[in-house]
């Protein structure tokens, strides 16, 4: 599930959105943000999937879902890291650490 939160006024955060990504798996661990469209990894299922978020704060809308081994365990890198000279400029390219066999790096 990916759920977004208005935090607008810090004492009194609220639910704006959410939708589930998964049917009912997984867990949501890697999130990376670029523009209107959230790339989302799993923690626990090998799942990846991108969520508009043109909608907010009214609503979230899955675009795409898919399953590969190489996906499982992910935790993205972010922005400012050092593989990125500028913490203001996305990157290119989003870079996800997958920490299951077969693990690597996950570079989409």
């Amino acid at each position: 599930r990916v759920t977004a939160v208005d935090v607008a006024d810090a004492a009194a955060p609220r639910e704006v959105a959410s939708v589930e990504v998964w049917e009912g798996r997984g867990c949501a661990e890697a999130v990376s943000i670029v523009g209107d469209v959230a790339f989302v990894g799993s923690y626990c299922t090998p799942d990846i999937a991108t969520v508009d978020l043109t909608g907010l704060p009214d609503s979230l809308r899955v675009l795409a879902a898919t399953q590969d081994a190489a996906f499982e365990n992910m935790v993205s890198a972010t922005y400012g890291a050092s593989y990125n000279a500028s913490a203001n400029a996305p990157p290119a390219y989003l870079f996800s650490a997958s920490y299951a066999a077969p693990g690597g790096v996950v570079v989409w």
